[in-house]
Order: C-alpha cells, then sequence, then structure tokens
C-alpha cells in the first residue's frame, strides 16, 4: 500500500502542543450528529462528515471493505490519534473494516472502539491487538448498548511500528424490539459463531463467563427452561451455570451465564450452545463450542502414611490425578477415591506387600511412589502342611508378631475356626500346637495389624464334622458324622468314656454312640489309633426344677387362713409334672383360689414355664410353725422354698390410768374417770371386772361391777372403747385393786384403781410442793378445811424403800377450820441429790393419814435413779424415776425365772418422775427384777410381792 505524506515530519516531529491544539480544533468543529443509519469510507483527514470528528493521520490510499473513494483513515504510532462519532438515536449494529501497514504485526500495539452515553464517561466496546494482514482488511461488528451515544476508535501504542488503517464505518439504527448479542471477555460471538475453550486437561476444568446484552429498546426474554441449552455429541463435557442468568433482560441492560469445559475423555471435544429469545431475527442464538482434551501426565508428592496394616486408607498427594483409573500397592490393585485433581484416597488392598505405590491413568501415563511399607502380617510357608491332633507345626511369614499378642486358629468344622495354643513366637515364626477340633483347612494367624491366612493345612486322622443331635439327655443316641473311625474307635462326652457296648460302628464316616452317664456339656471326642477328632460342643440336657423367690415370715389367727404370698416355679427336660407340696399348717396352689397341701404344675414336652406358686398360712395348733415346700420331679433334683409362721393370739390393749378415787363411805361415789380398751385377733368379747369398792360402765351412766365390750359378729378387732370407772366405798379406808380385762385365749390386762374414803374427812389436803435453791428446800402445803387436826409430821428420805424420817413439825394453825390455809417448812439440805417428801396428818385422837410423795432434785448430782416405793408392794406402789435430761424410759419386770409380765414405755423430763405400777393383783408372791433403759443406761431394782 501507499501512503501520501503532505509533509515529513507530520506523524512523528509535530511538537505535541501543536498536536494538542489540532486535536480540540477537529473535536470543536464535529459536534454535529450523525444521522442513523450512518455509512462512512472517506476521505478522513481534515474532511469528516456531520457527526464525525477527531485527529487523524494522513489518509491512506488503500479502500477496505466495500468503500471504493477517499482512501482509508490513518492511525499512526506515537500520535495521539482518535476519531469520535455522535449520534442521538439508538444504536444497531457497529461494522468497520481494520488493516495495517509499515510492519509484520501491530506488535502488542492495542487498537481500541469506545461507547459512552455522555460523551464524558467511556466504557471499552471492542479491543484489538492481533489483526489479519490482509490487502482489503479484516470486518468486525459490535453492538452498542441502547444508551450509547458517542463512538470513539483510539490506538494506544507502546513501538513505533505499524499504522492503523480504519475503513467504512457502518452504524445502523437500532430495530424497535429487543436485540440479542452475546459476548466473551468484550468479544462479541456472532450468532452461527463459534467460541473455542482451547486445550485442557481430562477431568480438569475451564469455566468461562458470558454476557448476554439486550442493545434493543424492549426488554428481552431468554424463554428457554433452562434458558441456556447445550447439545451436541460432546454435550456432556460442556457445563452450564445459569445462577445469575436472568430471565428478562431491560433495554440496554445486560445478564450473564458460566460454561465449564470439564471433558472427561480425550481429543477434540463441540457442541453447539443454544438460547432460545424473544429477538425476532436471532431466535435462538446459537453458536458453536469447541475445546480439545488431553491427558495429562499425574505426579505423586507424598503419601501419608508411609506404613500401614492392611484395609487402612493411604492419602495420596500429587497433581493431575483426576484422570487417574487404578492404583496397585507393589502391584496388587487397591480400591480408591478421587478426592480431587491432587488427591486420591487409596485403601491397602489383602495380600498387598511392601514396595512402591503406582497410580496410572486411563490413558496409560503413571507415577510411583517411594516404599509403602505393608505392616499386617503374612504367611509364607506352613511346616508341615499336614499332621494329626496336639503336633507341632511352624508358621512362616513377616509381621507374624505384632503387639506382640498374635492368634492362630485352625480350620474348624462347619466353617468355625478353633483356636490353637501358641508355642513360641517371633516376627518371622510362630509355633501352635494343632487343637482337638481342628480339620483340614486354612490357617489364621491374627495380630494387631491384622489377619494373615495360610494355605490349606490337612487334618491326619479322625475328625468330627457333625452330630445329629447336637444336644441330649444321659442315655440318647448320637450320631457322629467324620472321617477317618474304624471298629476300634472310642468314644467320651466331654472327657466320659462311652461304654464299647453303646457304641455302634457304621463306616469310617459314621458312628453312633450313647450319652453316658454322668456326662456333661462339652466336646465329643472319637480316638483311633492314638488320634484324637473331636466336635464343637454336645449340650447334654439336665432335668433342672428352678426356684425364684422368697417368703416373708406368715401370721395368721388360729384355724384362719392368711393372705397368700407367691415364688416361681419352673422347669426344663423334664420326664414329669412338677409336684409341689407344703408341711403341715401351709398350703399352697397355682390359681389363688383353690388351695390344698400339694399341686402339679403340668409340664409340655419336658418344659415348665416360670409358674407362680401361691402359699398360705393355715395354722392347726398355736405358737410358730416353719418347714419348706418342696417341687420335685422325676430325675430331676428337689427344690425347696423355706416357709415359717405365727399364730396370731388376741391381744387386749388398756389405754389410760387412773387417778387416785375419793368419795365418802356407806354409798357415796366419786366423779368417774375414763380410759380406753381395744382387741386385736379376737375370739371373744373383753369382759371387764372391778375390783371391790369400785364400778364401771360403758355409757357412763349404767355402772355395775361387771361390763362386757361385745366383739362384732364376723370380726376379730374391738375398736377403741372408752370405760368409765367410779368408787363407790362401803366402808372408811384405803382400797386399792385391778379393773381386770379378759377374754378367750388372751392374757389379762389389769388397771390399777385406788381410793380413800372417810366418812367425814379431817383434813382436805389441796396441795403439797417443794420449792429448792441448791442448799434449801421450803415446803408448802394448803388444806380446804381441817376437823380434829392436831398437826403435821414432815419426813424425807434418799430411797423411798429404807423408809422415811421425820425431820420437821407443823402445829395445824386450827384445829378445826373450814376455810384455806397455808403451811410452810423451811429445811437446809446436805448436799447434791435426790430428796424425797411426805406429810404425816395427825388427828387429835393420834389417828394419821399420808400425803403423796414428792421429790426434789439438788443440781450438781449428775445421776439418774430408779426406786420403787413402798416396797414390798401395795396397791399404790411406784416408780419413782429421776432422769438427767428428757427422753423415754422402758420398763419391763421380770420373774426371777426370766418370765416377763410388765412393759411399758414412758416420756420423762428431766428431774424426778412417777410412774404408777398397777400390777399387784397380777403378781404371785415372790421376787421380781425391774429393768428400766433410760438415756442409753440400764437400771434395775429388785421388787417383792408378799
Amino acid at each position: 500500500m501507499n501512503k501520501v505524506f503532505t509533509c515529513s515530519f507530520r506523524g512523528i516531529f509535530l511538537p505535541l502542543l501543536l498536536q494538542c491544539i489540532l486535536a480540540l480544533g477537529i473535536a470543536s468543529a464535529g459536534f454535529a450528529q450523525a444521522v442513523l443509519p450512518f455509512n462512512y469510507g472517506g476521505e478522513w483527514e481534515g474532511r469528516l462528515p456531520t457527526g464525525l470528528s477527531g485527529s487523524l493521520g494522513l489518509d491512506f490510499l488503500d479502500e477496505l471493505g466495500n468503500s471504493t473513494t477517499g482512501g482509508s483513515a490513518g492511525f499512526d504510532p506515537g500520535e495521539l490519534h482518535n476519531l469520535v462519532m455522535q449520534f442521538n438515536q439508538v444504536p444497531g449494529i457497529l461494522t468497520y473494516w481494520l488493516s495495517y501497514q509499515y510492519a509484520a504485526t501491530i506488535d502488542g500495539n492495542e487498537f481500541q472502539v469506545w461507547e459512552s452515553a455522555d460523551g464524558i464517561t467511556y466504557t471499552l466496546l471492542n479491543s484489538h491487538t492481533s489483526i489479519p494482514n490482509v490487502l482489503e482488511g479484516t470486518k468486525y461488528a459490535v453492538n452498542p448498548k441502547a444508551s450509547t451515544r458517542y463512538i470513539k476508535f483510539t490506538y494506544i501504542t507502546t513501538k513505533f511500528t505499524a499504522s492503523i488503517l480504519l475503513d467504512d464505518i457502518t452504524l445502523t439504527e437500532a430495530v424497535p424490539g429487543p436485540e440479542i448479542n452475546i459476548k466473551q471477555n468484550s468479544t462479541s460471538i456472532s450468532s452461527g459463531g463459534s467460541f473455542a475453550f482451547g486445550t485442557v486437561g481430562v477431568g480438569t476444568g475451564n469455566p468461562k463467563s458470558f454476557v448476554v446484552e439486550n442493545s434493543g429498546t424492549e426488554s428481552l426474554t431468554l424463554t428457554g427452561n433452562p434458558k441456556v441449552v447445550i447439545s451436541g455429541t460432546d454435550a456432556a463435557q460442556f457445563v452450564v451455570n445459569e445462577s445469575t442468568t436472568l430471565g428478562t433482560v431491560a433495554a440496554g441492560a445486560s445478564t450473564s451465564f458460566e460454561i465449564s469445559f470439564n471433558p472427561s475423555s480425550f481429543g477434540n471435544k463441540t457442541a453447539t450452545l443454544s438460547i432460545a429469545n424473544n429477538d425476532a431475527d436471532e431466535n435462538p442464538y446459537t453458536f458453536a463450542l469447541t475445546g480439545t482434551a488431553e491427558e495429562l501426565t499425574p505426579t505423586i508428592t507424598s503419601v501419608n502414611p508411609t506404613s500401614g496394616k492392611i484395609g487402612i486408607t493411604v492419602t495420596i498427594t500429587g497433581t493431575n490425578l483426576s484422570a487417574v483409573s487404578s492404583v496397585a500397592f507393589n502391584g496388587t490393585a487397591a480400591s480408591f477415591t478421587v478426592v480431587s485433581a491432587t488427591q486420591i484416597d487409596a485403601v491397602v488392598p489383602q495380600n498387598a506387600t511392601t514396595g512402591l505405590i503406582r497410580v496410572t491413568t486411563t490413558g496409560g501415563k503413571f507415577a510411583e511412589s517411594t516404599t509403602f511399607t505393608v505392616t499386617s502380617p503374612r504367611i509364607t510357608a506352613v511346616t508341615p502342611n499336614s499332621g494329626t491332633i496336639n503336633d507341632i507345626i511352624t508358621l512362616t511369614g513377616e509381621n507374624l508378631n505384632a503387639g506382640n499378642r498374635p492368634s492362630v486358629k485352625f480350620t474348624g468344622s462347619g466353617g468355625t475356626q478353633v483356636t490353637a495354643s501358641i508355642i513360641s513366637k517371633t516376627d518371622i515364626e510362630v509355633k501352635v500346637k494343632v487343637p482337638l477340633t481342628a480339620v483340614s483347612g486354612p490357617i489364621y494367624l491374627t495380630n494387631s495389624n491384622g489377619t494373615a491366612t495360610s494355605s490349606s493345612f490337612t487334618v491326619t486322622g479322625p475328625t468330627i464334622t457333625a452330630l445329629d443331635p447336637t444336644s441330649g439327655k444321659i442315655g440318647f443316641v448320637v450320631k457322629l458324622t467324620g472321617t477317618g473311625f474304624d471298629a476300634s474307635s472310642t468314644v467320651s462326652f466331654n472327657g466320659v468314656a462311652v461304654p464299647a457296648a453303646d457304641i455302634v460302628y457304621t463306616s469310617n464316616t459314621e458312628i453312633s454312640a450313647k450319652v453316658p452317664s454322668g456326662a456333661t456339656t462339652g466336646p465329643v471326642t472319637v480316638t483311633t489309633a492314638g488320634r484324637n477328632g473331636q466336635s464343637q460342643p454336645f449340650t447334654v440336657l439336665v432335668q433342672t426344677i428352678t426356684v425364684t423367690g422368697t417368703l416373708s415370715p406368715f401370721s395368721a389367727m388360729l384355724n384362719a387362713a392368711s393372705a397368700s404370698q407367691s415364688y416361681q416355679v419352673s422347669g426344663e427336660n423334664l420326664d414329669g409334672n412338677i409336684t409341689v407340696a407344703a408341711p403341715a399348717n401351709f398350703e399352697v396352689s397355682t390359681d389363688n383360689s383353690i388351695f390344698a397341701s400339694s399341686v402339679a404344675v403340668i409340664a409340655l414336652n419336658g418344659i415348665v414355664a416360670s409358674t407362680p406358686v401361691y402359699v398360705r398360712y393355715v395354722p392347726a395348733t398355736r405358737g410358730t410353725h416353719s418347714g419348706n415346700v418342696s417341687n420335685s420331679s422325676p430325675n430331676a433334683t428337689t427344690r425347696t422354698i423355706a416357709v415359717q409362721g405365727a399364730t396370731l393370739d388376741p391381744t387386749i390393749t388398756v389405754t389410760g390410768t387412773l387417778s387416785e378415787f375419793s368419795a365418802p363411805a356407806g354409798g357415796g361415789t366419786s366423779d368417774a374417770q375414763s380410759y380406753t380398751v381395744s382387741g386385736a385377733n379376737m375370739e371373744a368379747g373383753i369382759a371387764i371386772n372391778a375390783p371391790v369398792e369400785f364400778e364401771v360402765s360403758l355409757d357412763n351412766s349404767i355402772f355395775s361391777p361387771k361390763v362386757t365390750v361385745a366383739l362384732p359378729s364376723g370380726a376379730t378387732s374391738i375398736a377403741s372403747t372408752t370405760v368409765y370407772v367410779r368408787y363407790k366405798p362401803a366402808a372408811t379406808g384405803v382400797h386399792s385393786g385391778n379393773i381386770v380385762h379378759s377374754s378367750t385365749n388372751a392374757a389379762s390386762v389389769p388397771l390399777a384403781a385406788n381410793g380413800s374414803s372417810n366418812t367425814t374427812l379431817p383434813v382436805e389436803l389441796v396441795s403439797f410442793k417443794a420449792d429448792n435453791n441448791a442448799s434449801e428446800v421450803t415446803l408448802r402445803w394448803v388444806t380446804a378445811s381441817e376437823e380434829n387436826n392436831s398437826h403435821f409430821e414432815v419426813e424425807m428420805t434418799t430411797d423411798p424403800e429404807a423408809g422415811f424420817t421425820q425431820i420437821g413439825r407443823v402445829s395445824s394453825k386450827s384445829v378445826n377450820s373450814s376455810v384455806t390455809t397455808d403451811y410452810l417448812l423451811q429445811y437446809s439440805l446436805p448436799g447434791a441429790g435426790l430428796y424425797y417428801f411426805r406429810l404425816k396428818q395427825v388427828d387429835l385422837d393420834g389417828t394419821a393419814s399420808y400425803s403423796k410423795v414428792i421429790a426434789v432434785e439438788v443440781a450438781g448430782s449428775g445421776r439418774e435413779k430408779v426406786t420403787v416405793a413402798p416396797n414390798p408392794l401395795v396397791y399404790s406402789s411406784k416408780v419413782f424415776v429421776s432422769a438427767a435430761a428428757q427422753g423415754q424410759a422402758t420398763l419391763v419386770l421380770q420373774s426371777m425365772a426370766g418370765k416377763q409380765v410388765y412393759q411399758k414405755a414412758i416420756d420423762v423430763n428431766a428431774g424426778p418422775n412417777e410412774v404408777p405400777l398397777p400390777l399387784y393383783d397380777q403378781l404371785a408372791k415372790g421376787v421380781y427384777i425391774l429393768t428400766v433403759a433410760l438415756n442409753g443406761q440400764l437400771h434395775q431394782v429388785k421388787v417383792v410381792k408378799q
């Protein structure tokens, strides 16, 4: 081509200021807007039409594209050349032709096409760093945005090489409606065109992002589902990602999608992309996709771990591992998983040995690791490879003693394994003894690193492969199947020999034998010519009765049945039913309804499922009874369960005490007092008999010497019943006795009743009490009336059993009086201790009477004491208890023979306490021992009844 130069220095030596002025002048002269459609092919330098402005080099004579006159625009290297097109309509398609001059290539320079909506901010529309060197130039087409109103052509140069030729610019006006255009990396791909992904490795990916532009005036709709469809022979090699793809693209807007070329096999791959849309002339929009897949050579950079046992997973790290199709450990194929292009997880296979790990691709390319050490045991030889029971053989191999705890098993009958005794062991050699039940087959050695299997070992001599049946009772006939039997073979069941008469030899593979007496569960052994063969365990079925549970002690009234209790009985392998028999005074039942001295529990096919047995107590005599309930069956060991019972005797309970009564003699009666009586396990009502001078009542209305509390019909207990007592003395004096409560077969219970009477009471004593201040006691008493009263004598003792001593005398303040009179006596005490006081009232005629006894404890004694007074006993005798602290005392009175005749628990306060002893009428003459348990201490007092 030829270029016309008007000035030789214009392109290179024009001062920079002059270039800027010229550029500004040209730009300012071209503000008029082009009208679309627009087409221009020259002239260029200084002669631009309306709508074009800029700064260009001298025109070239060459005509590009369809242009026939005016030459082509020149863009020289090193010059600030540009061309700007301005228009005011929605652009359609921009086409232009390019070529170059003065160099073989444009040598890294870049020709750019820009677009702008306002002429100020431009974005790149197309870029050229390589242009074909053809005479007529090369045509390029792009789709400006709908908002574009300026197109600018510029030439960015870094070297003074080629000049760019531009010619035949055409810009159509956008047709109303949507206009689709697809770009990849700012390069448009026309519908019907193609896009090449280049060459990638098999199993790798090469994702590319594509932009869908709408240069039209209306919204573009992608109507397909999916929006982007890949079809053709190799469609599966191209993967579409529509996660960012919009279904509707506004005018002038765009959306995007991604396609990744992921070849799974070698060679050239082609497919067709199709996008259905509402562009009238480009629906569907299609272009070809191409790519070439090659196999990349794998590498191994590391394995982890570098040693291990069979079955562990080894991680292989490297490159280009996606296409690996096989993994082998020293030549032994392994299962594996391709995790990624840089990682494979492989499982150390059975029979693997120490050596290299190799990974191989489908195309035969491979890589090998450094040595991987297999630590699992391996048996390489068995010496000898045959033998009889108890022979010692040697296993040779490697890694046999890992963990120092190997186990060796021989093949047993029915595919089982039999453990052998180890004689010695090292990593390369283990000696073992052939176990009794071994049969021909492999030997297995297991240690902490896995299991090794040998070739088959042959067991010589007899073997037992089956028993029929595998369980039975003594005397059952069992068929033994195996090898190596002969007519002289002997048989034993778990070490118990079978008599020769009970062995039947059928063939060298079959013997029958009876289960001998005394046999227990265990293996069956056949011995032939000194060699033994042993079976799996034979179960000897023993007739067994099992009793579960215990029975608590029973109680019941005479000739009455107690509530039942139960236990469980079961049995297996029985030859008959289970007979359950009860001892005397007991009965059994299987339905808790019908009871008898014995019952049968039915066995079905020798089995008794767990069955409840009910037991009850029916005493025929009083007292306690015990024994065993037996559970028996033919040929089974009898099982027993212990029972015991006690009869419930009638018991009378009296609650409450009576204070001393007072009433005038000769027909007068005292006020009534009351207590309660009840009964348990009763056979009849309770008869209540009052002593002489006393009467009892159940309604506090009608009194008599005797009443009876009836036992309700059908009942065995009497509820708590109130009994009323009154004193009705016939003569003056003191009267004492016991109210006796009795019933059939029940122990009588007495209740003390005391009273005193005078025709006219000489002194009516209101109170008698004492106060002490450690060293002195003040005794005070009050009378309500006095008649012929001479004086009072005050008596004291520290031991009521030893008697009282007079310590003072106080004269009557008025011999006869009907008003309240107070008396006082002070007495110095000899020291700390417990002191007892009483008043003796003396009449003018010398007759006397005594008050109650009161006690005073002087602080510092710190001791407890128990006394009985009067002793020997009288009706009014009491127990005096001095307690160091508040608590409870238990009184027990026993005869010298040890028989208990009285017991009572009482609450006591700190200091002196008085307790009535209502036993006088019940005691025979003799000596008794009273034991009082008080605050952890036992106190004993001898008591005499005369």
